[in-house]
């Protein structure tokens, strides 16, 4: 685990730098990694950094085609994961199964538990910012309770590491960064463009933008909210309540001047690191993964009883920040790079 609210650059590049660096990586895994996806359509950005990354550290790799999404909601589909889940521990496998979205929650673990080959999955999301399966009373109790022998609880942030602790108590957890693509491309920017990207959920701060968008169009900045479910009557903001083709999402990010994380709270966003990616920072309130991502001194970071003013201010400096575009997506891509050199030697 990383000492609370240190820097990234610190950190990785400190106290795993030296073990990592020892570590050929070719042989970071003692076997090969099975990636299962369960979210194809939601997660394809994902998956491709996470592809890129583990190719970066030389871990080979293979994507399970047999496993069934979890995307829709009907009984059939659900049957259907689920008789995967528990039909999967009788074969011998020649790889480590990494599932990148547990479907049934954190009773995931305790299914892929039951397999012969080792297996990792990845917990994104501790405590949900929607409804979602397998967070109730009664896989809470199975989690706490569960010694896992065969299955490990992957996490990409502090805050996620130290919820998933209490939830898995008698389990390995090991915690890799976020991956993130291996090449930036930034396009031509849209002069004082604003973002806020992705689709609503109960997490977001209404109360937050509502206040942000009318300063921020005094100062002549232009805010959008590109994503399905929004309200549209929220004020200062051009919302765009729908949902958006991955072509379009990338293009609306890479585009904007800035982004913009609304969160009450939340532990991790991959609009950021796709912003990154194209060279366009954001803002977002005081977490330890904006501090990965950003730096844990960034003016780009709001604390969390900052007023709107510091918030706009953010968005000013984020704005006017693109020459360090190029400097911090470096700093991450060889932050993450390092943390799953390190974190894939200790599951292999």
């Amino acid at each position: 685990m990383r000492p609370k609210d240190e820097p990234v650059e610190f950190v990785y590049l400190t106290r795993l730098q030296r073990k990592a660096r020892s570590i050929s990586r070719k042989a970071s895994m003692s076997r090969a990694l099975t990636i299962g996806n369960c979210l194809p359509r939601t997660l394809s950005h994902y998956l491709k950094e996470l592809e890129a990354t583990l190719s970066r550290v030389g871990t080979p790799f293979e994507l399970d085609n047999q496993l069934p999404s979890a995307e829709g909601a009907s009984k059939t589909q659900k049957a259907q994961y689920f008789a995967y889940l528990t039909s999967r521990y009788r074969r011998n496998s020649e790889s480590n199964y990494f599932q990148v979205w547990p479907a049934t929650g954190l009773l995931e673990a305790l299914f892929m538990d039951r397999w012969k080959a080792p297996s990792y999955v990845i917990i994104h999301d501790p405590t949900p910012l929607r409804h979602q399966f397998g967070f109730g009373k009664v896989a809470h109790s199975l989690a706490e309770k569960k010694r896992l022998k065969r299955v490990t609880v992957v996490n990409h942030t502090n805050d996620a590491y130290s919820e998933l602790r209490s939830l898995y108590p008698h389990a390995k957890h090991v915690q890799m960064l976020h991956p993130i693509l291996s090449e930036q491309q930034i396009p031509e920017k849209e002069e004082g463009s604003v973002l806020v990207a992705g689709q609503f959920k109960p997490a977001r701060d209404l109360d937050l933008l509502s206040a942000l968008g009318p300063q921020l169009r005094r100062r002549g900045f232009h805010p959008k909210i590109v994503g399905p479910g929004w309200p549209r009557d929220i004020p200062g903001w051009d919302v765009t309540d729908s949902f958006l083709s991955e072509e379009e999402l990338s293009n609306a990010i890479g585009r904007a001047g800035a982004l913009c994380i609304p969160y009450r709270r939340y532990f991790q966003s991959n609009i950021l690191v796709r912003g990154l990616e194209m060279g366009t920072l954001g803002v977002s309130p005081k977490t330890s993964f904006a501090n990965d991502v950003l730096g844990n001194e960034s003016a780009l970071i709001v604390n969390a009883n900052d007023s709107v003013g510091a918030w706009v201010e953010s968005i000013e400096a984020a704005l006017q920040s693109g020459n360090q575009a190029a400097s911090r997506f470096a700093a991450y891509k060889q932050a993450c790079d390092q943390s799953w050199t390190a974190g894939l030697c200790e599951l292999g």
